[in-house]
């Protein structure tokens, strides 16, 4: 008899069948400009290969919590970033 590599897993978070199922796609859209984050082939995928990125920010209540950019928005986000380092 072997070793079921499941068997610490409970039964509610394992389930076979799920594991032929559709993953489900939550889209990231872009904090500034609304954009849809492209459709990827799997979860696995990084949107950020196609010009998303991610940022930490600090949100009201002082929380850091992850906002999306798309391309254009983080491109205009770091050139605003790069000009305000540069003025005294």
């Amino acid at each position: 008899m072997g070793h079921d590599p499941t068997s610490h897993v409970p039964e509610r978070l394992f389930n076979e069948e799920a594991l032929d199922e559709e993953p489900i796609r939550v889209a990231p859209k872009c904090k500034n400009c609304g954009a849809e984050a492209p459709i990827v082939s799997s979860s696995h995928s990084l949107i950020s290969k196609r010009g998303w990125r991610l940022v930490l920010e600090v949100d009201a209540s002082g929380r850091r919590v992850g906002a999306w950019h798309c391309p254009e928005c983080s491109t205009r986000r770091r050139a605003v970033i790069r000009n305000s380092l540069r003025s005294p």
